[in-house]
């Protein structure tokens, strides 16, 4: 009887992990949306300081131009990271889950295991990670044709940019050997 019920109660604690690794996996995947949102805000801010000597002249433009190009590439920088992050957790859940799964004797999900270093995000933080990184080449490229900037602005403008991808792919290195060490 003591045989029966450690056999339930593994079944049973085995049963609470998968529930619980579904719930955390469906509310990051939430997630996706935010990060949408935030692009899109990102891009509508940084698009209306854009315009604007277009629209009339202000002396102010370009200290105004440069603070708005800063602060739209540090919340893109802020949204890359944390969806290297996301990702990361994402797959160690996996791979955790899988663990468990192979020591019981059920082997169907090794997946999470064989990712090498372009793809060991799920694919849904790999394509906001891309999407972020094209998102600030793009926003880098219109500073960089901004008829409102002088030598200097573009100068930091492109130290900026520079700093800001070394940082993001930093991070996504540094997860990336986190990673390896979960899968082994």
């Amino acid at each position: 009887m003591g045989e029966i019920k450690k056999e339930t109660l593994a079944f049973e604690m085995a049963k609470q992990l998968h529930e619980q690794y579904a719930i955390n996996d469906n509310a990051k995947a939430g997630n996706v949306i935010g990060f949408i949102a935030a692009i899109a805000f990102v891009f509508t801010g940084f698009g209306y300081i854009y315009i604007q000597p277009y629209l009339n002249t202000d002396k102010n433009y370009p200290q105004l131009f440069v603070s708005a190009y800063v602060l739209a590439n540090m919340v893109l920088s802020l949204l890359a990271v944390l969806s290297v992050i996301f990702g990361y957790s994402t797959r160690r859940d996996h791979i955790v889950i899988s663990k468990i799964r192979e020591k019981e004797g059920v082997e169907w999900f090794k997946n999470g295991r064989k990712k090498e270093w372009y793809n060991y995000l799920p694919n849904y933080y790999s394509i906001i990670f891309l999407f972020v990184m094209l998102a600030q080449i793009l926003i880098f490229v219109g500073a960089l044709m901004n008829i409102g900037m002088e030598k200097e602005s573009k100068c930091y403008v492109c130290i900026f940019f520079i700093i800001l991808v070394v940082i993001n792919l930093f991070f996504y290195y540094k997860y990336y050997q986190e990673y390896k060490k979960v899968k082994n």
